[in-house]
């Protein structure tokens, strides 16, 4: 009887890199065909992924897959995150239009796939900007196709950061604070997150601080963007109701909203 071949385990570094997705597992279900593991494999050539490890988590529009780091990329960690969206999602192809629409940085296409590569770049752009905010998020460093890669926001022993609704903090004030300065500093660089809520941040752990990480900026829209101000409030609304459930904080909610509304006209009339 054949032996049965790991899901992690890859073929040797001397095969070229298509062969080396195809005999390694498949990045399945609507996320590679032959075309898109051509765009997959681009990672690889160009040194910026050694190798795709295993499956980390199934979101309702993509995948999450741990790889490990080529020679080309600057960071310390061994390993990053690809996040892979599923092109046959016809639910997510509708509910995306609304985070296009309006924002003056890109334009609405018909296309699926081009909607799908659209919202991936707009990922990435997004999350360029909170980095140059100095948001705790994850570094963008790829973007291709529908594959976006990036940091791997991870504990001491290499496990993912859990989600804030997951963790219970020490201290809850002090990370919502830290949530609102987030929010703030976003603002100012003329963008807004849209999806806020205890499943979009992650908490990681560095020493003994907790730092909220937020995370899914594919709907993240400008300033310019209609419906702008709108999301913004929706995001504060979902963190402190979920603080106020969860650890039942005693903040002035109207003052909060109120101040970081002031910096949203501010730069909005900049």
């Amino acid at each position: 009887m054949a032996r049965r071949r790991s899901k992690r385990k890859m073929p040797p570094l001397h095969e070229g890199p298509l062969e080396r997705l195809e005999e390694g597992g498949k990045v399945e279900d609507g996320v590679l065909t032959q075309y898109r593991a051509r765009i997959l494999a681009k990672f690889i050539a160009k040194g910026e992924i050694d190798k795709i490890e295993f499956k980390l988590a199934r979101g309702k529009e993509s995948d999450i897959f741990v790889v490990k780091k080529g020679p080309s990329i600057d960071i310390e960690d061994e390993y990053l995150i690809i996040k892979a969206y599923r092109i046959e999602r016809s639910e997510f192809f509708k509910s995306i239009r609304q985070y296009i629409v309006s924002d003056p940085r890109f334009s609405v296409v018909k296309s699926r796939y081009r909607l799908i590569d659209m919202w991936c770049k707009k990922e990435y752009g997004n999350l360029k900007v909170a980095e140059v905010a100095g948001i705790y998020a994850p570094k963008p460093f790829a973007a291709r196709g529908n594959f976006l890669l990036m940091q791997y926001i991870h504990d001491d022993n290499m496990d993912p950061a859990p989600q804030l609704k997951d963790y219970r903090l020490s201290k809850p004030d002090e990370t919502f604070n830290i949530i609102i300065d987030q929010i703030k500093k976003l603002v100012r660089a003329q963008l807004v997150h849209a999806d806020l809520s205890p499943y979009n941040i992650i908490i990681k752990k560095d020493y003994n601080k907790e730092l909220p990480y937020f995370i899914d900026f594919g709907q993240a829209v400008s300033i310019q963007h209609l419906r702008a101000l709108e999301f913004l409030n929706r995001d504060i609304d979902n963190i402190y109701s979920y603080f106020v459930h969860e650890y039942k904080i005693d903040l002035d909610i109207d003052k909060i909203k109120n101040d970081i509304d002031k910096i949203f006209i501010e730069e909005l009339n900049a």
